[in-house]
């Protein structure tokens, strides 16, 4: 299967995602960020930061409801 590249922003170009392949941890991080900035109102950039330790680090979240103790407007 082939990739194509789709500019979205002159300063970003986003590979086009082929089914049944997989993003790595990186890339996944980067969409996050990304859609997390484009939001109606996008949480701060730390608070997105968090979010991604809280999910990623194994032990960092106790509970679930850790997530939504988080700021959700930009602080």
């Amino acid at each position: 299967m082939a990739t194509t590249s789709l500019t979205v922003d002159p300063a970003f170009t986003l590979a086009a995602h082929v089914w049944g392949t997989s993003l790595d941890t990186d890339d996944l991080k980067d969409k996050f960020r990304d859609c997390a900035a484009h939001a109606l109102n996008p949480p701060s950039m730390a608070s997105v930061d968090r979010i991604m330790a809280l999910i990623l680090e194994p032990g960092a979240m106790a509970d679930s409801r850790d997530l939504f103790s988080l700021p959700a407007v930009p602080e």
